[in-house]
Parts: C-alpha cells; structure tokens; sequence
C-alpha cells in the first residue's frame, strides 16, 4: 500500500499558517503586557481612591442669608434750642478720629450752661485752695488734743500702779502691826489670867491692838478712796477723747459732705452740657463739638450761622470695623453652629470674584428662638478685605460655617442611613 504524499497546495497553505501564527505572537504578548499594567495601573487607583474617600476629610459648610447691622449707632449733632455756628471743622466724607473738633458754637442758653459750670468750678476750686487748709487744720488741733490727753491717760495709768504699789505695801505693814498686836494681847491676857501681868498693861495691850485695827481700816479706807479718784479721773479723761473722735470724725464727715455736694454741682453743670451738646470743650463763652469715636462725617448743614432747634447740624457713621452680620439658623441645625467657629461672607453689592470675600468668626447664638421659629446668631467680621471701607448697615449677603468635616464614606454612609429611614418611614405607613 503505497503512502500518499501532500501535494503542492497543501505545503503551500501550511507554510503561509506558520509564518502568520509566527508574525502575530509579538502582538499577542503586547496586549498582556498592557492589559497587565492597566489592571495594576487601576488598582493602584482604586487604592488611592478608596484612602481618600476613607481617611480624607471635606469640610461641611451651612450657608445663610445675612445682613450687615452696628451696635454703635449714628451719631447725630443736633439741639434743643437755636445755636450759632463759628467754625466748622469737618465736611461730608470726612475720616475723623475720637476728640477731634467737629464745630464750634455758641448761644445765650449755651453761654448760661458755661456760666453755672465755671461758676461751680470755681467754688470747687476755692474749697481746695481754702477751706481744705482749714480743715486740716482742725484736724491737726484736734489730733494734738488727742495726743496730749493720751498722754494724760497714760500718766494716770502710771500713777495708780505706782500708788497701788504704795498702799498695797501700807496694808502689808499695817496688817503685819495688826497680826503683832494681836499677838501680844493674846500672850498679854495668857499672863493676866495667871497673874503675871497687871490689869493696866494688859488694857494697854488691848488699846495698841485697837490701834492697830484702826490704822489698817484707815489704809484701806484710803486705797478705796484712791482708787475710785484715779478711775473718776481715768474715765473723764475717756469722756475727753471720745469727744475729740467724735469732733474729728465730724470734720472728716463734714468736709467730705462739702467735697460731694460741690463736686457733684461741677458734675450736673457738665452733665447739663453733655446731655444738650455732647461730647465737647468750652472756649471762652463757646463750646468745641468733639467726635465722640472714629468714623466718617457724612452730612454737614449748610449753613452761613444759625441752626434751628432739632435742625441737623452733622451726622457722623461709625467705622465699618463696629459691623457685624446678623443672620438665622432653623432649629434642626442650630446646634451645629457654635461661637469661634469660622465663616466666609459674601456681600451681594461686591461681587466675590471681583471684590473678594470677608472673613469672620462666629460670636453668639441665641438661646431661644425669634417669633418665627428661627434662632438669630451674629458673625463678627474680623477681615473685611478691601470692601470695609465702602461697607454700610443695611447690605447683605449670604455666608458659609463650617460646622463638621466628614470622609467620603462617611457622607456615604449618611445618605444611605437616611434613605434607609425614609424607607422605613414610608413602609409603616
């Protein structure tokens, strides 16, 4: 059996497979390699993402509507009766500081303010200049009365311990003659009765114990009589320095008495002015209208001398540092705002990406809720950029806190928990 042998097409198709299968190895081996590194390209990706979304945190921002107020208000220069204006300072548009002078003026009403001021500084003065010497001059004579009867006092002091110790030792002695005497009349009237001695020498006996008895009676008679006149004398000279306390503290009462009423004359004379003009310097018969903060002078009178009573003289606004941003937060995300916390504002006359934006800090929040259920809070404005000096009470805005920060996952997280409860809530009912 003869073995049959390939033919010439067939070795032709063959040879033509093998180099193809040859020519696409290469390109088969370069897809795998870039499918590998894709892949490990990918999961290092993965990784990455996955640490962020895990571990970093994004700020969580509440955003609310504001509005600019000031807790100083308007200044406002204007008065109860007509005044004549001297001198101007300030004009509309005007940066002024605290004391500097605004205007001065004058008027009969203001000349009789000034009148009864220098008149009450006047009496004060003399008092310090005269009646204070006086004063202290009672004071000084009364102090050296004190002195001399302290003295005394203490002189007395010594004389009844010197005399208690004279007495004390007459007693001593006359109670040692008395205890003698005795003596004797006892051993005398033992010798009487055994006839030793005579009837005479023992009444004589008896006589020099009576005397003996007499002169220690005597001494102590007179240490009563002794010690009641050094406490007689003690206690008025006693009386003596109460009353020159009393008289002292007396003039003390009365010059401080003096000093308040006419310091407080001077003070309602001042007050009088303050009240009428505010804060001001008196020149002459005239009063020099000071700034009573720093701020900008928007409106000036225009007038030759003479403005009427109520009539506007000039308006002063506080710097725009005394602004704040009054806003609102609902109830269920009032206890995410908290003071010292961090906030941007936006004000809607300066468009933030051609103006900028201020920075602030939050500085209360109220503890009960407003009328319609909001809690207001205030946000102290603590960079105003280059639009402070153009701010103004009135403008508003909008401006973010930052109440949390949260991961990726945990934002995650928080959404599925509240669908999960919104689900839970539709299936009971």
């Amino acid at each position: 059996m003869n073995k049959q042998q390939p033919n010439e097409e067939e070795t032709l198709i063959s040879y033509q497979d093998l180099e193809e299968n040859e020519e696409d190895s290469p390109l088969n081996d370069t897809r795998l390699m870039v499918i590998r590194r894709l892949a490990a390209a990918g999961a290092v990706v993965f990784m990455i993402m996955f640490s962020v979304a895990a571990f970093v945190e994004i700020p969580i921002e509440e955003l609310f509507e504001f509005t600019l107020k000031s807790n100083k208000k308007e200044q406002i220069y204007r008065f109860p009766s007509l005044v004549y204006v001297n001198d101007l300072y300030v004009h509309s548009g005007i940066k002024i500081k605290k004391n500097d002078p605004l205007a001065k003026i004058g008027s009969p009403q203001i000349a009789h303010l000034i009148a009864e001021y220098n008149q009450a500084k006047r009496k004060l003065d003399a008092f310090y200049a005269h009646d204070t010497i006086l004063y202290h001059s009672q004071r000084r004579n009364l102090q050296l009365l004190l002195s001399e009867n302290e003295n005394l006092i203490k002189k007395i002091n010594g004389e009844e311990n010197q005399k208690k110790k004279v007495i004390v030792h007459d007693l001593k002695r006359s109670e040692s003659t008395l205890k003698d005497a005795d003596h004797r009349y006892q051993t005398g009237l033992s010798l009487y009765q055994s006839k030793t001695i005579s009837d005479y020498e023992l009444r004589e006996l008896e006589q020099k114990k009576i005397q003996a008895q007499s002169a220690l009676g005597m001494a102590q008679g007179n240490y009563t009589i002794e010690l009641e006149s050094f406490k007689h004398s003690l206690e008025n000279f006693q009386i003596k320095e109460r009353q020159l306390l009393e008289q002292l503290a007396n003039i003390d009462l009365l010059e401080q008495k003096q000093t308040a009423e006419l310091q407080n004359n001077l003070q309602n004379a001042y007050e009088k002015i303050q009240l009428n003009y505010g804060n001001h310097r008196i020149e002459e018969e005239n009063l020099v209208l000071l700034a009573g903060s720093d701020g900008e002078v928007t409106y000036v009178l225009e007038t030759e001398k003479e403005v009427h009573e109520q009539e506007i003289l000039i308006r002063v606004l506080q710097n725009p540092s005394s602004m704040y941003a009054y806003a609102y937060v609902p109830p269920q995300r009032v206890s995410y705002i908290n003071a010292e916390q961090k906030a941007i504002l936006k004000v809607k006359t300066f468009p933030h990406y051609e103006w900028g934006v201020m920075e602030g800090k939050v500085k209360r929040v109220s503890v009960s809720p407003d009328a319609n259920g909001m809690y207001p809070f205030e946000v102290e404005i603590t960079d105003s950029k280059k639009i402070g000096n153009l701010l103004q009470i009135g403008m508003n805005g909008s401006l973010s806190v930052v109440v949390e920060e949260k991961t990726i996952f945990g934002i995650i997280f928080q959404k599925f928990n509240v669908w999960k409860d919104n689900q839970m809530g539709l299936r009971s009912k």
